[in-house]
Order: structure tokens, then sequence, then C-alpha cells
């Protein structure tokens, strides 16, 4: 019997990580359709949020030659949501951001509120999007041309965050930033709003 090597059992970790991974999409998306997302809303705030992760994923991308830009508003008022659920949806929007930006290139965060609402920002200076990719790029398993081309997830990154944030009673949507790059937008209510 041949021993399989290292590198063959490393493979073999990343294939069963990945479906691992598709499934629990694939079960996050049947729940959001189904209504029955678990939530456990409560008043949280966006900055500690956003705090937290950017300092864990700043180190991934300082190793990838990405810069990581802040621009968070201090005071921001708090919002109602499932914090864990609001992490899950940034993690989500930053994976993304990371796959799309070369290296020495920026990835943009931005928290602000905006009237009633706060608005969380998260932009690339990766290629952008086209137009077709604007009206689809939250649709399931849709993946942009350029994602085609590369590794990558299964498409549904995006669907998840979309499910997430509309459970949320939000809104998120996708534009070219002017500068260059794609940006993802969400907005949240504020508690009591």
């Amino acid at each position: 019997m041949i021993e399989p090597t290292q590198e063959t059992l490393t493979a073999l970790h990343d294939k069963i990580l990945l479906t691992t991974r598709l499934i629990g999409d694939l079960h996050q998306l049947a729940l959001a359709d189904a209504g029955r997302l678990s939530m456990h809303p409560g008043a949280c705030s966006i900055e500690r949020i956003l705090g937290t992760i950017l300092e864990t994923i700043g180190v991934q991308l300082e190793d990838e030659g990405i810069e990581l830009i802040r621009e968070v508003d201090s005071g921001l008022p708090m919002i109602e949501a499932d914090a864990q659920r609001i992490e899950q949806v940034l993690l989500n929007l930053l994976a993304n951001a990371i796959r799309h930006t070369p290296s020495e290139g920026s990835i943009h965060v931005r928290a602000k509120q905006v009237e009633s609402t706060i608005h969380v920002t998260v932009c690339n200076s990766g290629p952008g999007l086209s137009e077709h990719d604007l009206s689809h790029v939250f649709d399931r398993f849709y993946r942009a041309d350029e994602a085609r081309a590369g590794d990558g997830g299964a498409g549904l990154g995006l669907s998840i965050a979309k499910a997430l944030i509309e459970a949320h009673n939000g809104r998120i949507w996708a534009e070219n930033a002017p500068e260059g790059g794609a940006c993802f937008v969400f907005s949240l209510p504020l508690l009591n709003a």
C-alpha cells in the first residue's frame, strides 16, 4: 500500500474544508429562504464590530501587501442587530475584497451615520464590476468574469450577506468607486429608529 504524502493529505484536507464551508453556506441560504435564520438581535456597536474584525484581518492584509484604510466615524449610534451575523456579513465582504485586490492595492472600510441608518462601505482597488456583474453580483453561485478565471468561493458569500442584511431590515448594494474598484455598501437602521 502506498502511503499518502503530506502534500496529498494537505490538499485533501483543504478540499474537505471547502466542501464543509459550501454545505454550511447552502444551509444558511436554505434557512434564509424559509425565514428560519437563527437571529439574536440586541443593541450593538458597529464601531466595536469593525474594530475587532479589522484588527484581526489587518495582519493578513499586511502579509499580502494590501493597505487597509479605515474611516469609521467615532460615536456612531447603536444598531439593533445580531452582532455575530453582522460579523459574518463583514467577513464575507472583506474576503471578497481581498480576492479582488491586487498586491500593493488597498481596501477602504468606511462607517458613518446617514439619517436614521448606519452605512458601512467596503471598497477595493481592484478592477471594479461590469454593468452585468453589478446587476447579478448578489445572485447565488454568480461569480464575476474575473473571479471565474481564478480560485475562489462558490459564489455564495455575497448572497448570504444580502440575506443577512435583509433579515435585519437593511439594504445592501454594489457600485463602482469613482477612482476605480468595487464598493459594497450596506445600511442598517439605528436602534429604536
